[in-house]
């Protein structure tokens, strides 16, 4: 009778334990489905203050992904620069989940912002070393290898990760191996390795590189900024001042074939067509554009000149590449301009 009368609270105990343990559980889950739609997308569109005296993160203390929550919570305390909070919370992660390394790499990041090297060095290496394919890993050690001068293990890092098919592992070596020892030789024979692993990459970013490899780091930034300033210029219609400021920009990088057809235009817009038949042609033969926006406004020009044979012949090609801009679409002004007129 005494053993009975000892065992009914027991049970008690033990169901409102399970009945607790239950509804805490529940409450996370709920709470978790937010969250983690935010860190999926690596967005902060949750409120996450009306959630934060809601969480519980001793318990549980991992997602169902097992993703610690000190993990998930100490985020949002990174974004909003409460960096002593957040550094708490992700030491307290590591203890909860030794193994996914996300928590190291968010600590280096940390570390960064706070100029403390040595221990972002630690951190982020210890993440690096431990899952090296995971980009976020790779940036924040990359970083701290460049801060530090440290081409060798640049070099090291890079060995473990080349022969994955993730081309973002290339861009980001490329650019920090830029930084650290700008070699125009050995670079250019990286980006040439790079093509022959990814025949089938958009060769675009790449080609940005090599061009920054090619005309330095100065010129690059300053080719940008002039070619911002024309467009905004070009886009107010001051033309005159857009053209200024893209032959400028063409000064200091003479390969990106935009700078050329926006000052091409706008030399036709302001009547100077010798000028901008050159720059039309430079685009076309050289660079070898694909979309047909410079075949399009040379036809143009050249029907406002009187060329009504050659125009048509430009905007024909404009069409067949599918070319459609604020004028409208290419093959519909071809057939207004071209193939309803008389004798045509």
């Amino acid at each position: 009778m005494r053993n009975k009368l000892i065992l009914k609270p027991l049970i008690i105990i033990f169901l409102l334990g399970i009945v607790f343990s239950s509804v805490k559980y529940f409450q996370s889950s709920h709470l978790q489905s937010f969250l983690m739609y935010d860190f999926n997308k690596d967005s902060y569109n949750v409120p996450y203050q009306e959630y934060a005296n809601n969480l519980d993160v001793n318990f549980p203390n991992l997602s169902h992904t097992v993703l610690p929550m000190k993990f998930i919570q100490a985020r949002y305390y990174l974004k909003d620069d409460s960096l002593e909070t957040a550094k708490k919370l992700l030491y307290g992660a590591i203890k909860d989940n030794p193994f996914i390394k996300g928590p190291e790499q968010m600590l280096a990041k940390i570390f960064i912002k706070q100029e403390n090297y040595d221990s972002a060095y630690f951190y982020s290496r210890e993440a690096f070393y431990k899952m090296p394919n995971a980009n976020p890993h790779r940036f924040t050690y990359f970083r701290v290898l460049q801060h530090l001068k440290d081409s060798t293990e640049l070099d090291k890092a890079f060995s473990l990760i080349k022969n994955r098919s993730i081309s973002g592992h290339w861009y980001d070596y490329i650019y920090t191996k830029h930084k650290l020892s700008p070699d125009h030789e050995v670079l250019t024979t990286i980006i040439e390795e790079f093509k022959t692993y990814f025949p089938n990459e958009d060769f675009s970013i790449i080609d940005d590189l090599q061009t920054l490899i090619d005309i330095g780091s100065e010129a690059y930034t300053l080719s940008s900024l002039l070619g911002d300033l024309a467009d905004k210029k070009f886009s107010e219609e001051k033309y005159e001042e857009a053209i200024d400021l893209y032959e400028k920009a063409i000064d200091f990088n003479q390969n990106v074939y935009t700078y050329y057809e926006n000052a091409a235009i706008a030399y036709d817009l302001t009547n100077n067509f010798d000028s901008a038949l050159n720059y039309y042609d430079n685009v076309i033969y050289n660079f070898k554009t694909i979309d047909g926006r410079s075949e399009f406004y040379k036809g143009l020009m050249l029907l406002r000149t009187d060329k009504l044979e050659e125009g048509c012949a430009y905007l024909k090609i404009a069409s067949n590449k599918q070319y459609i801009g604020s004028a409208g679409a290419a093959a519909n002004v071809y057939i207004a301009l071209c193939l309803n007129k008389p004798n045509n």
